[in-house]
Order: C-alpha cells, then structure tokens, then sequence
C-alpha cells in the first residue's frame, strides 16, 4: 500500500494517477529529488525567461564521451539536494528525459 503524501508536490513527468487525478509525490522524498532532477535536465539553460539560470548547458553537439561537469555543477547550483549527484545519476536522468510515452484514448 502507498504511503499518504502530507505534503504533495507535483510527480514529473506530469501525469495522471490511476484516480484521473494529477500525480504527487511526498516533499523532500527521493521521488520529488527525481522529479525536481528531471524537470531540470529537460530544460535548457536560458529557457525559463523568469530564470534564465535554470535548467542545464547545452550538451546536444557534445562529443563522446560526454563531459558531464557542467551539467553537474549547473545542478547543484539549482539545488542543495543534488550536491552529491554523481554521472552516472545525471546520465540515468538525462536518459529518462529523453522517453516521451503518449497515451491515445479513442
């Protein structure tokens, strides 16, 4: 059985839960941490017009293998939470953000 969520935050990816209703995470729980991880690695640094500082570098052009200091360093920045990120976390995440499931109802 799940446990209550006392304090929900939006689950990212946005969704719906098996209810219809918008999906929620427990704050501060290791699935807000990946939620708010994910929502940084989809968005690019200079996005956000209200926060340009948000998201993180341009990799896309980057040669292999990937030089992933940036990206944590931009990360950590966002978030005391991610000060212990290692690559191969921002890689599962990046990977992660890279999956786009639609679902069609007829």
């Amino acid at each position: 059985m799940a446990q209550k969520v006392t304090i929900p935050q939006i689950d990212a990816p946005f969704r719906l839960d098996a209810n219809g209703h918008i999906a929620v995470v427990q704050q501060d729980s290791q699935q807000d941490v990946g939620a708010c991880l994910y929502n940084a690695v989809i968005c690019p640094q200079g996005a956000k017009l209200n926060d340009p500082s948000f998201g993180i570098p341009l990799i896309l052009f980057g040669t292999m293998p990937l030089d992933l200091s940036g990206v944590i360093a931009a990360l950590q920045a966002l978030d005391t939470r991610f000060s212990s990120l290692t690559a191969q976390q921002v890689l599962d995440a990046l990977n992660d953000a890279e999956t786009v499931t639609l679902t069609v109802q007829a």
